[in-house]
């Protein structure tokens, strides 16, 4: 019986032992479920404000590309307005400057002995150094028996220039002024 008795005992202490060691185990498992919790809200919340901030880059980024689009397509009206406005002066683009520079002859006397043209230049954008113009006198075969050039004062898209070419040789009928050149400086 005395035997029984420890035994009983030691089930008794043996159980409440197991049950202050299940406690305490129970206790440690639930701290760590605590901190890894945190953790994982800590790491959710580092994600969602790197995807928020992600995403508010992106936006900027595509409302700048935006603006950009619509400043290009803004210049490209303008430009297109200017180059009506300019053929619709008659004048017409030079064959060099990209539809900056645009040329009208002009009749008028030469001031001198010389051969000469003259040709009204326009500028679409400010052409602060001037603009060099470059051309050929031709027979109307489309040889060439001349050449002269000239650069006019600075220019802007109201105030456009006349210029007098002048060609060193005796005058004929058939030979045409014809400008090969003509952009800003």
């Amino acid at each position: 019986m005395t035997l029984l008795l420890v035994v009983a005992l030691f089930v008794a202490v043996g159980s409440g032992g197991f049950l202050v060691f299940e406690q305490t185990q129970v206790a440690i498992a639930q701290s760590e479920h605590a901190v890894a919790f945190k953790k994982k809200e800590a790491l959710d919340k580092a994600v969602a404000d790197k995807k928020a901030k992600d995403d508010a880059a992106a936006a900027e980024a595509a409302a700048a590309a935006q603006a950009v689009a619509a400043a290009a397509a803004e210049t490209a009206r303008l430009k297109a307005e200017a180059d009506a406005a300019a053929v619709a002066a008659g004048f017409f683009p030079s064959p060099t400057a990209d539809g900056e520079v645009f040329i009208k002859p002009m009749d008028g006397g030469c001031t001198t002995m010389l051969l000469c043209s003259w040709i009204s230049v326009a500028v679409v954008s400010p052409c602060v150094t001037g603009v060099y113009i470059a051309a050929n006198l031709e027979t109307s075969d489309g040889v060439v028996v001349g050449r002269t050039n000239s650069i006019t004062g600075a220019l802007d898209p109201q105030h456009p220039a006349v210029v007098e070419l002048k060609y060193a040789g005796d005058a004929t009928p058939d030979l045409t002024s014809r400008v090969t050149d003509a952009h800003c400086l």
